[in-house]
């Protein structure tokens, strides 16, 4: 088995359940191909997220920005 990518090594990353369950199968695959973590729940420790267009216009909540460390603001939901 070839190693895995070094690209994603450090992220963690969740999805929704809007995506119908073959594809979310997919999606499992391909973050643990990309040498990332997957998580079955969204926590503070999520670094990305993957969301389905109808999840995406339910989700209500405004925007805030967030500074990281380098002084860049980022957009946070």
């Amino acid at each position: 088995m070839p190693p895995k990518p070094a690209t994603f090594k450090r992220a963690v990353i969740a999805h929704t359940d809007g995506l119908p369950p073959e594809k979310g199968d997919k999606v499992k695959g391909w973050i643990e191909h990309s040498g990332a973590k997957h998580s079955k729940e969204i926590t503070d420790g999520v670094t990305h997220l993957i969301i389905s267009s109808k999840a995406w216009n339910n989700y209500k909540q405004e925007p805030m920005g967030v500074q990281n460390k380098d002084g860049q603001v980022a957009t946070q939901y």
